[in-house]
């Protein structure tokens, strides 16, 4: 029985030796319309898909201002850009056919830039949100005066707080 189990965790490595998780996010150029950004959202998948990628998680493209201009060259045309919809896909994915998957983003004319990197599957499944209680902190005064206070009394109130 133990024989059975190491062999399990030799096949789990082998496993883990083949494939990695990955995250990439990208950059779409602003001026497609919303069903262009649809469409070229579902071919990104695609292309994980193809390349033997299974899709872990994802963030569909939204148009987000830029910390800076970015240019774009298509053909002899080159155009910058203060916005652009951004989106990303965490996926495992095998080793060998990283590269071609990163290409194939970069190579899109409608995709500004893309960043692909190495994670863990542990940072691509979605945290349950918490509550977090917060004890709200009361001032208790004694006695609530609806009156404008005069200068004595203000002054009068300073000194008592000071003092205690």
């Amino acid at each position: 029985m133990t024989q059975m189990t190491e062999e399990k965790k030799q096949e789990m490595t082998e496993k883990n030796d083949e494939t990695r998780i990955y995250e990439i996010g990208y950059l779409i150029v602003p001026i497609l319309s919303e069903e262009e950004v649809i469409a070229l959202f579902a071919d990104c998948k695609e292309v994980v898909r193809e390349n033997g990628g299974v899709i872990l998680s994802e963030g569909e493209p939204k148009i987000k201002n830029l910390a800076y201009s970015m240019a774009k060259a298509v053909g002899h045309n080159k155009k910058n850009y203060d916005t652009a919809y951004f989106g990303w896909l965490s996926f495992e994915l095998p080793i060998e056919n990283t590269q071609k998957v990163k290409a194939l983003f970069e190579d899109k004319e409608s995709v500004i830039r893309a960043i692909m990197f190495k994670t863990t599957r542990e940072d691509v499944i979605p945290k349950k949100k918490t509550s977090v209680i917060r004890k709200k902190k009361t001032l208790r005064t004694e006695e609530i005066i609806d009156t404008p206070a005069s200068s004595e009394e203000i002054d009068k109130a300073i000194e008592e707080m000071i003092i205690n």
